[in-house]
């Protein structure tokens, strides 16, 4: 279903909360739909996770993942709970997102 728009529409119907012009390259990227953010003109790559739960001292904790307008996940990428991308921010390949990250 990569490149086009239809997993924007689905998972606006799960719960995804997204913004305009937005493209999502495969819908496995997203664990916790309900709990995650996604601003106008990101890009998420098809390989990239977010993830909005953790499973620390046999409790399952949950927090919310924004990402702000122009926010872009390269291949291989992870986020992490609770963090807000707040805009203009590029994760590079492989990496992991484990703060908030100011704009530019």
């Amino acid at each position: 279903m990569g490149g086009i728009q239809w997993p924007v529409v689905i998972l606006r119907c799960f719960g995804v909360n997204i913004g305009d012009n937005v493209i999502i390259e495969d819908m496995k990227c997203i664990d916790d739909m309900h709990l995650t953010t996604i601003d106008s003109y990101s890009r998420l790559s098809s390989t990239c996770r977010i993830q909005c739960h953790t499973f620390e001292q046999r409790s399952m904790k949950y927090r919310s993942v924004i990402l702000g307008p122009h926010c872009i996940l390269q291949p291989m990428s992870l986020i992490l709970p609770g963090v807000r991308m707040i805009g203009h921010n590029r994760l590079m390949s492989c990496s992991v997102g484990t703060i908030t990250i100011d704009s530019c």
